[in-house]
């Protein structure tokens, strides 16, 4: 007798917040919120490292469900829309949107030429 396993048809990119206000006497809870979106095994799923440095950005294309970066230094990032406009957001830390893009480029700034980073899109 065999059994096969039943394997799921999509994967799921689960984001879980819980954001508090701590200090020395006691902690609040000010929101606990999780996103999900599926991305069908057909549709492409990509996590890596990168280094950028000011002498070349680092290009994403093909974001058709979520896409997000972690620094620990600040970057740029530069988000082309399905219409083309462009729009730049410096950040540090997680930046996590969920949506469409045509592109997005990742900048260093002039305070940190070379930049590790890490990065998940679908």
């Amino acid at each position: 007798m065999s059994t096969n396993k039943i394997l799921p048809l999509d994967k799921t990119v689960l984001t879980e917040f819980k954001i508090q206000v701590v200090d020395i006497h006691r902690r609040s809870k000010y929101l606990v919120e999780s996103i999900a979106v599926r991305v069908p095994n057909s549709g492409k799923f990509v996590s890596a490292d990168a280094t950028v440095d000011q002498s070349s950005d680092l290009d994403l294309i093909g974001i058709s469900s979520v896409i997000a970066i972690h620094s620990f230094v600040p970057i740029i990032i530069l988000l082309r829309d399905l219409s083309g406009a462009v729009v730049s957001v410096p950040c540090a830390g997680l930046f996590l949107v969920y949506g469409s893009f045509a592109s997005v480029s990742i900048r260093t700034v002039p305070e940190h030429p070379s930049t590790r980073l890490t990065y998940l899109y679908a």
